[in-house]
């Protein structure tokens, strides 16, 4: 190599270290936000259970120093009262499930905590992030306007006098109206990326549909925890105005396609319902127009209604799956077999797929009752005429167990990637 070219070399490196240097004081600064200012207790827990990351909020409510959290197992760190009453949902975190349930945090405080699963590049669960939101803050700060936007008072174990609660109302209205204003702006300035992830037929190797995803662009650049601002969305009552936006863009992006190319014709795009929209009596109209606007078969859309959220409300559920499938779109109930076989769900409303929980699909390899609960799922909505689809299916071996279960579709890391929408073919 000439002096000419090695000069060139060493030029290119120290250009890409000064860049990486940039991008790693920008993720500093980011993660500085996230552990100082963030109005939630946030932790990251491994697959062992062990803390490997929590912010300032997390450690003051616990009354906790740094060396008393990091690295230790939860089960240190709560105690072991607290911690065999959440045992099974932490196990349920890591399968691959998102898990979210109110309980009483200092003997006084209601919270409620989300445990969003974290998936590395081959979709396996490296740990969850634990969420955990207090209501009675949330709900006392009501609209009033507030001038600035710090972050709600940290809570303090021993303490449970009514001081404790007024500095926190003042500092959670600032908390609560900054935060919704970040969710608006970003649905109003597109920050949102969509993602898809084949659904395979078993019997023909055909992908005939596609689930798609969200995500907003900070948690795309890792600048912020998976599952972070979504969790706060629902908390501040936005996803329904959230889920618009992802029909509008999947709309969107399929009225591209087609004017790109003349012969291109939509498959089936499943699109996941927050239980906001599933209240919202509007939403139905707004599919019909976003259909009409775009010229597009209402076919060509599935939405897909949590099993917990219809047993939430099951008149707003059934409603809303009748309207939508009036207009010639599909739907599909998810999350079944979490807890139950909800019978008295698919006799009521008569979903066109049935997706088996990715807790019930993860274990048929390892447990005799899951396969059993997967035999008695599959062939209840066999007996109503509803297709099944496997959710978190990891690997070859778990395909096969489908076939011989006779699953109709299956989907996750062993049949496909998740990918930007623009990818598909």
């Amino acid at each position: 190599m000439s002096e000419s070219e090695l000069r060139e070399l060493f030029e290119r490196q120290a250009l890409l270290v000064r860049r990486l240097e940039g991008e790693l004081e920008l993720l500093t600064a980011r993660i500085r936000i996230v552990e100082h200012n963030l109005p939630v207790m946030l932790a990251f827990v491994d697959a062992g259970e062990r803390y490997r990351f929590h912010n300032e909020a997390y450690r003051r409510g616990f009354g906790l120093s740094a060396e008393q959290i990091d690295g230790r197992t939860m089960r240190e760190v709560l105690g072991e009262s607290v911690y065999a009453g959440i045992a099974d949902r932490v196990r349920q975190a890591l399968s691959g499930t998102c898990v979210s349930y109110e309980r009483t945090f200092a003997g006084t405080r209601q919270i409620r905590v989300h445990l969003v699963p974290c998936f590395d590049e081959l979709r396996a669960v490296v740990g969850f992030y634990s969420l955990l939101i207090d209501l009675q803050a949330v709900a006392e700060a009501g609209s009033t306007p507030a001038n600035t936007a710090e972050p709600i008072a940290p809570l303090d174990p021993a303490e449970d006098a009514p001081e404790l609660h007024k500095g926190a109302v003042a500092k959670a209205q600032a908390a609560w109206r900054a935060a919704t204003e970040r969710i608006k702006s970003a649905i109003r300035n597109d920050e949102f990326v969509l993602y898809y992830q084949a659904i395979k037929d078993l019997a023909t190797e055909v992908p005939p549909f596609h689930s798609i995803f969200v995500r907003e662009v900070e948690e795309e650049r890792n600048m912020v925890s998976p599952g972070a601002f979504f969790a706060l969305a629902e908390e501040y009552g936005l996803m329904s105005e959230l889920d618009r936006w992802v029909v509008c863009g999947v709309l969107g992006w399929m009225s591209a396609r087609k004017r790109e190319r003349a012969d291109w014709r939509p498959s089936l795009y499943s699109i996941n319902l927050s239980r906001d929209t599933i209240g919202d009596p509007y939403f139905p109209e707004f599919v019909q127009a976003q259909v009409a606007q775009s010229d597009l078969p209402a076919e060509a859309l599935c939405f897909e209604f949590q099993e917990s959220d219809v047993a939430a409300l099951p008149v707003d559920s059934a409603e809303l799956v009748r309207n939508l499938q009036s207009l010639g779109c599909r739907t599909m109930l998810g999350g079944f077999g979490r807890v139950r076989v909800s019978v008295e769900i698919l006799k009521e409303m008569r979903f066109d797929f049935l997706k088996i929980d990715g807790s019930v699909v993860f274990n048929i390899l390892r447990s005799e009752a899951s396969v059993s609960k997967m035999r008695s799922i599959v062939r209840l909505a066999h007996t109503v005429g509803i297709n099944t689809v496997a959710e978190l299916v990891e690997n070859p071996e778990t395909v096969v167990k489908l076939r011989e279960l006779e699953v109709d579709y299956a989907q996750g890391a062993a049949i496909a990637p998740v990918l930007p929408l623009h990818a598909i073919n």
